[in-house]
């Protein structure tokens, strides 16, 4: 692991933040958050070919019409439980994401 003042040294908190700015989910966000930096060859490799192959696909399509993407994990558990009522906001929440993927 990488040692917090090669961090500062680096800025990784302001990298982080600028990535931040261009994640549309919830879980998208808190996974950025919580990355570290990693020294393992390995990994720069499979992330690179990720990153490579998702470039690729937004060139070659037309941009998803993805404005933003709630986290509804906790809604979807709660509607699990019998006898729970969803907030008219909750289920909104819903609504949004099913418009956006039918899209």
């Amino acid at each position: 692991m990488i040692s917090d003042s090669v961090k500062e040294k680096l800025e990784f908190s302001k990298v982080l933040q600028y990535i931040n700015n261009y994640s549309v989910t919830e879980k998208g966000k808190h996974k950025i958050f919580n990355l570290i930096p990693s020294a393992n060859p390995e990994i720069f490799i499979t992330e690179g070919k990720l990153v490579t192959e998702a470039k690729n696909i937004l060139i070659k399509d037309a941009s998803p019409p993805i404005d933003y993407l709630p986290d509804i994990d906790s809604i979807i558990s709660q509607s699990k439980i019998e006898g729970t009522l969803l907030e008219a906001k909750k289920i909104a929440e819903v609504l949004k994401l099913l418009v956006i993927s039918r899209n």
